[in-house]
């Protein structure tokens, strides 16, 4: 205790920088976490040893024994002491401890070791010891009150960093810094959202996710009951507790016009007079749910000028994605950029970070599909380029937190790319341009993993529509284009700033679909005919002159790749959502119904 009690003195004498790097505690904390329980304890002890100077049956602990009284002569060492009984009675006879065999008045070096006959009352020394150990505490106490500290602490006070950080040198821990006070969810959204139903769709969405985290914390991950998905995939209890939470939200707003859940890929009606068209993902990453592991929910939201179907991930007003891990943080999109909230106290959003940017280069990878490898030679040279030039892998098999990680991070890359054997199966509308928004609003990149296009220039022509991708850092999703694609990507402009009209963008697309076609030894299909293009906001279409646009558009896309295309499906008879009195046996088989008549219609 005392050789690091003098230590800190000389490291506060000396004004030593690296002293206050040593130690580390909570910003809110006044004095200076360590050295103040030091000092504390410095005057603990000064108490101390008054105390036991003035007692009347034991001597200090820093008493010498070359006092003069008497002592036991006794052949062998023996131990004990007196001690007082506490009684008038005399006290019983218990053998003294001695420093030797000689008997009479021994002088010894100061021990440990008390004499029943010492004075009670301390000397002038031992009263100059305590008080000058107890004002050098004082000193301490007050040159060390009010020092703030490091938020983070430092492990090493000497030298430089290494690469990286962490033991391995392969970590990359964040650069977030604590701040004094943080913006609601309320300010930003008045500051950085202009349009107020946009604003009311995203707190309504940001509300039914915090009862999404409030049901994974008591529920159980088990397999469903009634397994309601139209294609057979596995639905577990917690899937169907968050999309039926997802469902009670858009069924009660008066701001949701229509509806689909990728657990039930179909667009409902919900509400005449709602403005905006939502998809969610109510909870992507179930495969690994039940490892504990961090899930989350992914929307996107147009208005209703657009719709969703007919539309691309562009025309979004804006997007959320939420995961839920040991916090619950959500990414949403406003006009300025990219904000991270935090479900905090009371369940209350709080901005943790504000206009987050992805740099363009990266040392971080998450490399989905790896199946394909296996057939792509391209991804297989992409992953051990990876492997060789040393970057850190991060993979989960959720793409919520891969893809999450490139704005915690700061950067990232995540690829999904397609192959014969192991084909595509991110969703465009749930999931793929979700993200695409928030990733090339945060400065990142997407790519469409066929053409090289932007995944938010991919048009959605059916509810379930599947793609490749690659998402995050700028230069790395090039990489991923030259290696995978084999160069022959057309190239975008970063959708931050970009200044692309739509024929602009039309032609470029056309034009790497037949730089694509043609590295393939195929003709490429002729440029579509622009399907009849959708009012403008504002402007008025009713709901069968939008069927009537999509169908056409869907006849054109099929006609372009010399394909017969699919009549167009009989629109089954969804009861308005909002207070329809439907079961949800009714609803499955309605679904099923619908999915079916589709499939006939494709000629399956």
């Amino acid at each position: 205790f005392f050789s690091e009690f003098f230590r800190m003195s000389a490291c506060l004498l000396s004004n030593s920088p690296n002293f206050y790097q040593t130690y580390s505690g909570p910003r809110s904390e006044q004095a200076l976490s360590q050295m103040g329980k030091i000092c504390l304890v410095a005057g603990a002890c000064a108490l101390a040893l008054v105390a036991g100077a003035g007692a009347g049956s034991q001597v200090s602990l820093w008493t010498s024994t070359a006092t003069h009284g008497p002592t036991m002569t006794a052949q062998a060492p023996v131990v004990g002491s007196i001690r007082s009984t506490g009684f008038a009675g005399p006290a019983a006879y218990q053998p003294t401890p001695f420093m030797g065999h000689a008997a009479g008045n021994q002088g010894s070096p100061a021990t440990l070791f008390s004499t029943a006959s010492a004075s009670p009352l301390p000397s002038a020394m031992q009263w100059a010891w305590v008080a000058g150990l107890g004002c050098w505490s004082a000193i301490l106490a007050v040159a060390t009150w009010g020092q703030k500290q490091p938020n983070v602490a430092i492990m090493t006070t000497t030298g430089e960093k290494s690469e990286g950080f962490g033991a391995s040198h392969t970590s990359f821990y964040t650069s977030a810094q604590a701040k004094d006070s943080y913006a609601t969810l309320d300010e930003i959204l008045d500051a950085k959202m202009a349009d107020e139903g946009v604003r009311g769709i995203t707190k309504e969405v940001l509300d039914a996710c915090v009862k999404i985290t409030e049901a994974l914390r008591v529920n159980l991950v088990t397999v469903a009951d009634a397994q309601n998905s139209v294609f057979g995939d596995v639905q577990l209890g917690v899937d169907v507790i968050a999309d039926d939470l997802m469902w009670d939200m858009a069924k009660s707003s008066k701001l949701v016009r229509e509806a689909a859940s990728e657990e039930e890929p179909v667009m409902v009606e919900t509400s005449k007079e709602g403005r905006f068209t939502i998809c969610w993902d109510p909870l992507d990453g179930s495969s690994i749910v039940d490892n504990n592991w961090a899930v989350g929910t992914i929307v996107g939201i147009w208005d209703k000028t657009t719709g969703m179907l007919g539309a691309t991930g562009r025309d979004q007003v804006t997007s959320i994605v939420v995961l839920y891990g040991p916090r619950t943080t959500a990414l949403v999109a406003c006009d300025d950029g990219v904000y991270e909230f935090t479900c905090g106290e009371g369940n209350k959003w709080f901005a943790s970070r504000e206009k987050i940017q992805i740099k363009q280069e990266s040392k971080v990878f998450s490399p989905a599909n790896l199946r394909a490898c296996q057939e792509d030679q391209g991804y297989a040279n992409l992953v051990n380029y990876w492997k060789q030039n040393k970057y850190t892998l991060r993979y989960t098999g959720g793409l919520v937190p891969d893809v999450y990680q490139c704005f915690t991070k700061e950067m990232g890359v995540f690829s999904n790319p397609t192959s014969k054997a192991s084909p595509a199966k991110l969703r465009v509308a749930f999931e793929v341009a979700p993200f695409a928004l928030l990733v090339e609003k945060a400065g990142g990149k997407t790519s469409d993993a066929v053409t090289g296009g932007s995944c938010l220039d991919i048009r959605i022509n059916g509810v379930d529509q599947r793609t490749a991708g690659c998402f995050g850092s700028a230069n790395e999703v090039d990489r991923f284009n030259q290696m995978v694609l084999g160069g022959s990507a057309g190239s975008a402009p970063s959708y931050a700033g970009a200044s692309e009209t739509d024929e602009q963008r039309r032609a470029r697309l056309i034009r790497a679909n037949q730089q694509y076609a043609a590295s393939l030894g195929a003709a490429p299909a002729p440029a579509p005919t622009p399907a009849p293009a959708a009012p403008q906001a504002g402007g008025v279409e009713s709901d069968e002159q939008r069927r009537a646009r999509l169908i056409q558009a869907n006849q054109q896309y099929a006609a372009s790749l010399g394909a017969a295309p699919a009549p167009a499906p009989a629109a089954a008879a969804a009861p308005s959502y909002a207070g329809a009195a439907e079961s949800d046996e009714e609803r499955r088989a309605r679904l099923i119904r619908q999915q079916q008549e589709y499939a006939r219609s494709l000629g399956h």
